[in-house]
C-alpha cells in the first residue's frame, strides 16, 4: 500500500471541458408576447381532464361532504356507492372517499382515490349537482374501463346521464 504525500499535491483545478452543458429554455425568455400568447390559468384552463377536476371542480371541506351524506341521494352497487345532490355553483364537484375500514394502508386508500378521479375525468359530466363517489372493496381490483362503466352506470341509476368523453 503506498501513501501519497498531500504536501505535493496540486490545489489547481482542472481545465473545464469542451463546454458546460446548459440546458436550453423551452420558451422565450422574455416571457409572452401579448396576453393572447399567456397560458390560461384557473380550473378552465386547457381541456387535458387534469384541469376539470381542479380545485374548483372538487368537494374538499367536510360540510361540502357532509350536506352531500345527510340530503343527497345515494345508489349503491357492489363496487361503488354513489350520492349526489343540486348544487348552485353551475358545475359538477365531484369528491372520492376510500374507507380506511375497507382500505386499511394509505397507499391503497391513495390509489383508489385517484383511480376514481380518473375515472370522473373521463365522464363528460355537465350541470350543477355534488357527486360523492365511495369506494367499496371489491372496487381495488378493478381494471380501469371497468371503473369508468361502473361510475358511468351508478350515475345513470341516481338519475344523472354522463357520456363517456371523446379523446
Amino acid at each position: 500500500m503506498s501513501y501519497v504525500d498531500e504536501a505535493n499535491l496540486s490545489a489547481a483545478q482542472p481545465a473545464p471541458g469542451p463546454a458546460a452543458r446548459v440546458p436550453a429554455p423551452h420558451a422565450d425568455p422574455r416571457g409572452p408576447r401579448s396576453a393572447e400568447d399567456a397560458p390560461a390559468s384557473g380550473p378552465e384552463a386547457s381541456d387535458d381532464g387534469v384541469s376539470r377536476l381542479g380545485r374548483a371542480r372538487r368537494l374538499r371541506k367536510g360540510p361540502e361532504f357532509e350536506r352531500v351524506f345527510k340530503e343527497g341521494v345515494a345508489i349503491g352497487g357492489p363496487f361503488l356507492l354513489v350520492r349526489t345532490i343540486a348544487n348552485d355553483v353551475g358545475h359538477v364537484r365531484w369528491g372520492f372517499a376510500a374507507g380506511k375500514k375497507v382500505f386499511p394502508g394509505s397507499p391503497a386508500r391513495n390509489r383508489m382515490r385517484r383511480r376514481m378521479k380518473a375515472a370522473a375525468v373521463e365522464l363528460d359530466a355537465e350541470g350543477g349537482v355534488d357527486v360523492v363517489v365511495v369506494a367499496r372493496s371489491a372496487a381495488a381490483g378493478m381494471e380501469f374501463e371497468r371503473l369508468v362503466d361502473e361510475l358511468q352506470r351508478q350515475l345513470r341509476r341516481v338519475g344523472y346521464v354522463v357520456a363517456r368523453r371523446e379523446l
